[in-house]
């Protein structure tokens, strides 16, 4: 269990830089990433359920939390490329939305 804890701490903390610095490329878009460990919340400054639902039509699950958060739970078990795989899923899923308007 303590192995778990730790992991999944870890996997928390890249996943956040992961997150913010993809929100360093969207400054115009992204306002904050918060959360603990790996629940973790992007703040948009628009409404995220465009990309809600781009992100389902790419393969990867995200929900919102209020209307312009997009909320992750991955599970404790996640791994650096699952992470990277979802981070990437959502830049695509970005640029998607960005490029219909």
């Amino acid at each position: 269990l303590k192995d778990l804890v730790n992991h999944a701490a870890q996997q928390g903390d890249y996943f956040r830089q992961a997150l913010l610095s993809l929100a360093k490329q969207h400054p115009d878009l992204i306002e904050d990433v918060r959360g603990m460990g790996l629940m973790l919340g992007v703040q948009f400054k628009r409404p995220v359920e465009p990309f809600v639902m781009a992100c389902e039509r790419n393969g990867l699950l995200a929900g919102s939390a209020g209307e312009h958060v997009l909320r992750f739970l991955p599970p404790l078990l996640v791994t650096e490329k699952e992470i990277e795989q979802a981070v990437d899923t959502l830049a695509t899923s970005i640029d998607e939305v960005l490029r219909k308007g």
